[in-house]
């Protein structure tokens, strides 16, 4: 069986995938960090150097399939995608379960974590705090702009 946690940023994929991999004894994966290995970049570079957002969840589709299509277990964490086309076929076989998390925008804002140029990740409550309305629309928008599909 392949597991994969879909949701926007800070939802509680990778806590959650963690945890159930943990739990049921299978493979844990998150997008984030397969793309960084697989590039040998950090994702601060694979965004600046990949120009477009297709492009990117072209590149992040072939990692999925990769991984997907190991013999383990999986429960794999991955990253909010607007283009799914790569991974259509993958969302509609038999051995795979697509959940998709979701969450209050407040209970994601408190969540909210930043990354630095070497993903490096930081809290900034005052920062986040001085930028609420604008990160509580932006978490809303992004809820309801990412998930347009339907899972098969």
């Amino acid at each position: 069986m392949k597991i994969l946690l879909f949701g926007v940023s800070n939802v509680g994929k990778t806590t959650c995938a963690k945890l159930l991999a943990e739990k049921i004894g299978y493979t844990f994966y998150d997008l984030d960090e397969e793309v960084k290995k697989a590039l040998h970049t950090t994702l601060e570079d694979f965004i600046n150097n990949t120009p477009t957002l297709y492009q990117r969840d072209q590149i992040r589709g072939q990692i999925i399939k990769k991984i997907v299509n190991r013999t383990d277990k999986i429960v794999f964490a991955i990253t909010p995608m607007t283009y799914i086309d790569s991974i259509q076929d993958i969302l509609k076989r038999k051995n795979v379960l697509a959940i998709e998390l979701r969450d209050t925008p407040e209970n994601i804002f408190n969540r909210l974590v930043f990354s630095d140029e070497n993903d490096v990740i930081y809290e900034d409550r005052d920062y986040c705090e001085k930028y609420k309305d604008h990160y509580l629309n932006e978490i809303d928008v992004q809820d309801t702009a990412t998930f347009v599909w339907e899972i098969v």
